[in-house]
């Protein structure tokens, strides 16, 4: 004889062998852990169990039947370990400071600092980028030149200070 649990998910009562609740009950803490420096990690949690109370509705024929261990087993490989949570969260972050990147002139180069706010901004070595600005300005037969002055004109300067206060917060945070 195996002792059950009365579980609540989305609403919806479920019955689960003890085993099956802690089993449960210890990958949505997981989940939770790794979702809590998300702004919506509530929002997520309550999705996702609502995710397991649907499939749980689907694995049993019968409101009063017991859930077990492989059953739980299933839905969590369904729904997915919390790793992949936190890579998936890494991806978005990744992906969401990818599209904030702003071009600037690092005014601590040399001539005006369009070369090397360029190859900070596309992640290239700053003399291989002087050196495509030289081809460049060849190919060219100097057109290139008035196209790296009206950059010069309009990029604006990266302010090195704000840069470097981001820097040391984000070393202190980690």
């Amino acid at each position: 004889m195996n002792k059950t649990i009365d579980v609540s998910l989305a609403g919806l009562l479920f019955h689960l062998e003890e085993a099956s609740y802690y089993k449960l009950k210890k990958y949505l803490r997981h989940v939770k852990n790794s979702l809590d420096e998300t702004e919506d990690a509530e929002e997520i949690m309550n999705e996702i169990e609502a995710r397991i109370a649907e499939l749980l509705t689907k694995k049993i024929s019968n409101p009063q039947q017991v859930i077990k261990v492989e059953t739980i087993d299933e839905i969590i490989e369904i729904i997915g370990k919390p790793e992949d949570f936190e890579a998936e969260k890494e991806y978005y972050q990744n992906k969401e400071s990818f599209q904030k990147k702003k071009l600037f002139r690092d005014t601590d180069k040399i001539i005006g600092g369009v070369a090397a706010g360029f190859a900070h901004y596309i992640g290239l070595d700053v003399s291989l980028m002087r050196i495509l600005f030289i081809l460049i300005l060849i190919v060219s037969h100097g057109t290139f030149l008035l196209v790296y002055i009206l950059l010069w004109a309009i990029v604006p300067k990266a302010d090195h200070k704000l840069s470097q206060s981001k820097t040391n917060k984000t070393e202190f945070n980690n």
